[in-house]
């Protein structure tokens, strides 16, 4: 049962990339798939981009030795942003879908960026450092879209004195959660005025990272194979069963109830019911993996090595590609979801789903681009169905605090 493991359907993306470097992030739009990450040995940064679904790689360097590339957010199919550290907090910035990269922002007041996260097109945070490298932490945030970034953490006397941000997670443009985990003791923490205060809710020896689908529930992972899971906004865990004794780093999720953790030795564990369960998944690699995301029912992982899993389960997957959201925007959304259809003209049944299952909305059509209407919705992530002769689909959406 738990020590099983499950159908190999994990692919290594890349297998000529060399055991020194460390691929620390990845992301996924229409213009192809990116990676960020780095060698240890001259602190070398990288960018990895691959515009035909992972079968190529080009690798772009742009800055001197002594600079990491941690973390990469997507806005939109043509802008990107690339957080990292060194001596300064430093982002790179793309507006033409990642075939050039230059500088938009270098601050010496600060030391880096760790992790990033775009809730729409104007909303977007970013987690890292502030003076004292490790030792103290720096929110910022953006409502113009990254045309400016401003940090929100200036207070003294906090407890981001002493502590680094590193996986952050909003649930919303006021409420959300991150995680210190540099040193003996990891904590998590949670902000819910926007990133300016952030306070300790919970700690936790060997936090990896974590996941919430709304402000109360969600899921952390940590040393020799703990996952724990919230119910309410992180103030009380329950541990849960899992497979593996590895440490684990990085946990995401594609729907409401099927997610990764990822970890130590290669270690994948999957859950399909929401957390309660998991079970082991095989792995193509043994070195250590730092992160998970999740991409339109697609979910990558990312570790040492060079090493850029992706696997597509068949629980998320289309059952017919007759039938594809050609695109749903923005996601995550304040008032309204552009939904795409590849095949317009046939007629479509489309609903939305709360995470108990609950139908919000539905409607059927057989327009290319159909509007649905979420700002009367409690903030939280939803499933997006459709169905028609020819197949199905569904795709995890986010809807977000309306703050206009």
């Amino acid at each position: 049962m738990a020590g099983t493991p499950a159908r190999a359907q994990w692919t290594r993306l890349t297998p000529f990339y060399p055991a020194s470097i460390r691929v620390a992030d990845v992301t996924e739009n229409d213009s192809g798939i990116f990676a960020v990450g780095y060698r240890f040995s001259d602190f070398q940064g990288h960018i990895f981009r691959s515009f035909d679904d992972g079968a190529h790689w080009d690798t772009l360097q742009l800055p001197p030795a002594g600079f990491l590339f941690e973390t990469i957010a997507t806005k939109n199919s043509d802008t990107m942003f690339i957080g990292g550290y060194g001596s300064i907090s430093i982002i790179l910035w793309t507006t033409n879908g990642g075939h050039d990269w230059s500088y938009f922002a270098a601050d010496p007041t600060t030391s880096g960026i760790n992790d990033m996260q775009f809730l729409d097109g104007q909303h977007a945070f970013a987690s890292g450092y502030d003076t004292v490298q490790f030792f103290s932490g720096s929110c910022y945030y953006t409502n113009d879209g990254g045309a400016n970034w401003n940090q929100q953490t200036v207070d003294t006397g906090t407890c981001l004195d002493t502590l680094g941000l590193d996986f952050i997670q909003m649930t919303s443009v006021s409420t959300g959660y991150a995680v210190s985990n540099f040193g003996l003791n990891k904590y998590l923490l949670k902000t819910t005025d926007t990133g300016k205060h952030w306070n300790i809710i919970y700690e936790q020896p060997g936090i990896g990272g974590i996941y919430f689908w709304d402000e109360n529930n969600g899921i952390m992972v940590a040393g020799a194979g703990k996952v724990f899971k919230t119910t309410n906004g992180g103030m009380n865990w329950t541990l849960k069963p899992a497979p593996t004794t590895q440490p684990l780093f990085s946990v995401a999720f594609l729907s409401a109830s099927t997610g990764y953790a990822v970890g130590g030795n290669g270690a994948i564990i999957k859950t399909t019911d929401a957390g309660e369960t998991w079970t082991l998944e095989t792995s193509p690699t043994t070195q250590p993996l730092f992160r998970v995301r999740c991409f339109d029912g697609k979910a990558y992982a990312t570790g040492d090595g060079g090493v850029v899993l992706r696997s597509v389960p068949p629980s998320t997957a289309v059952s017919s590609p007759a039938l594809i959201f050609a695109e749903v925007h923005p996601n995550p959304a304040a008032h309204n979801f552009i939904v795409s259809l590849s095949d317009p003209g046939t007629e479509a049944h489309l609903s939305l789903c709360d995470l108990a299952g609950r139908m919000v909305w539905q409607a059927t059509t057989k327009l290319q681009s159909t509007s649905i209407e979420v700002s009367n919705l409690p903030a939280g992530n939803y499933m997006l169905n459709a169905k028609t002769a020819k197949g199905t689909g569904s795709k995890l959406v986010t809807v977000i605090t309306n703050t206009h």
